[in-house]
């Protein structure tokens, strides 16, 4: 990566970095991020090492026990539940798998949460329904 550092952090220089509207932790310190959001910083991305271990930790030292990994395939969920393999009331699930269909993955991934006290609005996820009436007597 070293040869396209300088190139990258120009290249993205001139785009305008806002602060985070909503808390975050950074995998290049393990910290909560506030400001300090620059080309400088993303050009540290490529090069440093990423401290997953260090930000997991403290996500879920701020109380964070529900990890919904968002990308292709089910990678970092098992590392999340590897970090904190103590942790007896941790949800770490990812919402794609390779292997199977993304309408089921997801639903799936979104029940474990809600079963775990993660609120989950299932409209978005299924659309509008039709509600239908149902028999009040046992079958």
């Amino acid at each position: 990566m070293d040869p396209i550092l300088e190139e990258f952090e120009r290249a993205i220089s001139g785009l305008t970095y806002t602060s985070p509207t909503i808390d975050y932790v950074s995998d290049l310190t393990g910290q909560p991020v506030s400001s300090g959001i620059d080309a400088a910083y993303w050009a540290r991305h490529l090069r440093n090492p990423v401290r997953f271990t260090d930000a997991t930790a403290t996500l879920h030292e701020k109380g964070i026990s529900t990890f919904i990994e968002i990308g292709p395939d089910g990678v970092l969920s098992g590392l999340i539940r590897e970090t904190l393999d103590r942790e007896q009331d941790l949800v770490a699930v990812p919402m794609l798998r390779r292997d199977r269909p993304e309408p089921h993955t997801a639903v799936t991934a979104a029940a474990h949460a809600h079963t775990h006290g993660t609120p989950v609005t299932w409209t978005t996820l299924h659309g509008q329904a039709t509600t239908i009436d149902l028999p009040t007597y046992a079958f």
